[in-house]
């Protein structure tokens, strides 16, 4: 996934502001960057090329944003992968039924809405 220069400003503003609320800068950006992204989730892989950052680096970031339930993650069937998610996110698709569905992994579909949510074949 290769962000474009907007959402590279965003996640570091947002992720600078989140540094002064006493969270690890990787973490900051990390939550930033889900909160930007389209679709708002991202595999690990993903996360690691569009903060540039090391496997070794990333992972305790994401376990610590898991450990607090600021981050969760969503899987898939047929697809090993685990897809990190804002927590805020994922309870809004819960809890509006109708509105929201989750599309398949491949092209990058996730919670949409419903009308805007591509028909396959």
């Amino acid at each position: 996934m290769n962000i474009d220069k907007k959402q590279a400003a965003q996640t570091e503003r947002i992720g600078v502001t989140l540094e002064k609320s006493a969270i690890p800068p990787l973490a900051a950006r990390i939550m930033a960057l889900l909160l930007v992204a389209e679709p708002p989730y991202c595999s690990f892989n993903t996360i690691m090329e569009a903060l540039q950052a090391s496997k070794s680096s990333a992972g305790p970031s994401l376990n610590l944003l898991l450990r607090e339930g600021i981050v969760d993650y969503i899987t898939f069937p047929g697809d090993r992968k685990r897809y990190f998610i804002d927590e805020s996110t994922l309870v809004d698709a819960v809890n509006s039924p109708g509105r929201f569905t989750l599309g398949p992994p491949c092209r990058f579909l996730a919670l949409a809405p419903i009308s805007q949510t591509p028909h396959t074949a």
